[in-house]
């Protein structure tokens, strides 16, 4: 568990359950409190590395939940949902917000078999598969020749990127209307223009900005702060802390200039860890499971 804000074993918590983002939205909420503040934000995520069990919050610490900020969430670790529910107060007021999920930018990911992992890379070096990239692995190519054939066989095989589009806003939109926030409109209005989705559940500053001040106008009476100020310190404090993680998952040029992604140029280079790629060199070391940087 991760816990930011004020970290008095004494404090009032504010508990938020989810996914990755959750991190990130807590340390921008703890912004609205400033430095001292009264509360502290714990992260109970509803994942962990390959061969770990995610971590419950103690009892001591779902008694000290003064409100309960419940990232959607239907399918993964319902058990632990759960547990974390009936242990908070009865009365703990609990917001539901949603997920920000973008699987049509990438058409081909599968779970990657052989990620790579290591202390330094604990969910692997290669932690999104590709399958058209899994055969041209299997096939022996590597180097341009593999990327060359990478490209043949995926625009050959390119699924209907409209239907994807509308699967996944057709996604996010229920989600929406079972939660007390909303973000599908700041998707359609902006993934075009931002570089907002970093993987298909990664998100830039701005993106995040845009979902934490969301979850603080709902949530402001429990969370406090001063409604002329609040915004302008989460939108701050997220350029500060930058977008989530270390990688920026490239995206397909046929995908680009499916979606006239306006952030997007041909040789574009994205982050990987340490490293700035295109995306014929991020795929030409992904087929070759590269691990010589």
């Amino acid at each position: 568990m991760i816990l930011h804000g004020n970290t008095d074993p004494d404090a009032e918590l504010v508990i938020l359950y989810g996914n990755c983002q959750v991190p990130w939205i807590a340390q921008l909420l703890a912004s609205v409190d400033g430095s001292g503040g009264q509360r502290g934000y714990l992260c109970v995520l509803n994942h962990a590395p390959v061969g770990q069990s995610p971590a419950m919050p103690s009892r001591r610490d779902l008694a000290r939940c003064k409100l309960y900020l419940e990232q959607y969430d239907s399918e993964i670790f319902v058990r632990l949902r759960e547990e974390v529910r009936d242990g908070i107060p009865k009365a703990c007021p609990t917001v539901l917000f949603p997920s920000y999920v973008a699987r049509f930018l990438w058409p081909f990911r599968v779970a990657e078999p052989t990620p790579l992992c290591d202390a330094r890379y604990l969910f692997g070096r290669y932690s999104e598969g590709d399958r058209v990239g899994l055969k041209v692995r299997a096939s022996g190519l590597r180097g341009d020749a593999a990327v060359d054939a990478y490209l043949a066989r995926s625009a050959s095989g390119m699924p209907n990127l409209n239907r994807r589009f509308d699967v996944d806003m057709a996604f996010m939109e229920t989600r929406d209307r079972i939660c007390d926030v909303a973000i599908c409109d700041y998707v359609r209005a902006n993934f075009r223009t931002q570089h907002l989705f970093w993987n298909f559940g990664h998100i830039s500053a701005q993106g995040m900005a845009e979902l934490t001040c969301r979850l603080w106008r709902v949530a402001a009476a429990e969370v406090g702060g001063n409604p002329a100020t609040a915004p302008a310190k989460i939108r701050e404090a997220a350029e500060v802390l930058g977008g989530m993680g270390h990688i920026q998952q490239p995206i397909h040029p046929l995908v680009a200039e499916h979606f006239e992604l306006r952030f997007h140029s041909p040789d574009m280079r994205y982050r990987w860890f340490d490293q700035r790629w295109t995306f014929r060199e991020y795929m030409a070391r992904y087929i070759g499971l590269d691990a010589n940087w």
